[in-house]
């Protein structure tokens, strides 16, 4: 019984990552505008958007929109980038 708890507590040390949930960010990129920052994001659903803020980095608005984005149940969730 020692083996098979021992077995269990390595199966949820490595299942589990610290991390919290994971999302994904779809950027569209056309060759020579590579350097183009995300203005806008929404939901693979269509159902939620994020605009930036003015003087929001691009990073802290990608940071808040996966924050905020209502996810069904600890999956990830899939951020789309407006064009």
């Amino acid at each position: 019984m020692q083996s098979l708890e021992r077995r269990i507590a390595e199966l949820e040390k490595a299942g589990s990552t610290g991390e919290g949930p994971m999302t994904i960010i779809i950027r569209c990129m056309t060759p020579g505008n590579l350097e183009v920052e995300i203005q806008e994001l929404h939901d693979s659903k269509g159902s939620q958007q994020w605009k930036r803020q003015p003087g929001e980095a691009e990073q802290e608005f990608i940071d808040r929109a996966s924050h905020e984005v209502k996810r069904d149940g600890p999956g990830c969730a899939l951020l789309i980038a407006g064009a």
